[in-house]
C-alpha cells in the first residue's frame, strides 16, 4: 500500500504540471494571436498586460518607455 500511495505522489504532480502548461500554452496562444491583430500601441500594451495577468497571476505592473529627444 505504501509503495502505491508513493506512486501517485509522484505520478500526480507531475499529470498535474503537464496539464497546467498545456493550459498556459493555449491562453498564450490566444493572447499571441489577438497581438498581431493590435494596430495601435494602446491595444498592443492593454493585451501584453491581460497575458501577464492571466498566465503569471500579477496583480500589478508598469511599463517604462524610454524616449530619446
Amino acid at each position: 500500500m505504501k509503495d502505491e500511495l508513493r506512486k501517485i505522489f509522484q505520478i500526480v504532480p507531475m499529470a498535474l504540471t503537464a496539464v497546467a502548461r498545456e493550459r498556459d500554452q493555449t491562453k498564450l496562444t490566444r493572447h499571441i494571436i489577438k497581438l498581431n491583430q493590435e494596430n495601435s500601441i494602446g491595444g498592443i500594451i492593454n493585451e501584453v498586460s491581460e497575458c501577464l495577468k492571466e498566465i503569471l497571476g500579477y496583480r500589478l505592473f508598469a511599463f517604462a518607455i524610454n524616449k530619446e529627444t
